[in-house]
């Protein structure tokens, strides 16, 4: 029983989602420094946007501030 719960917490914590997503979009999550935060804007963008233009500018806005430092 102990394990099942380490091994949720474990989950929880440090895996990506990766559902939906195509080899570019999964190519983007795995290349930042966060890939779990990385995956949780992209779905986000994509619940809200709902096209994938709207995805891309989220996504794309989010990890440039990423890269510059900005953000």
């Amino acid at each position: 029983m102990a394990w099942d719960v380490v091994g949720v917490i474990v989950i929880y914590t440090f895996t990506v989602e990766t559902k939906q997503l195509s080899l570019e979009e999964l190519d983007e999550v795995f290349s930042a420094k966060n890939p779990k935060q990385a995956s949780f804007e992209l779905a986000r963008a994509a619940r809200e946007g709902g096209a994938q233009d709207a995805r891309c500018r989220g996504f794309v806005g989010w990890l440039s501030q990423l890269t510059s430092g900005t953000g």
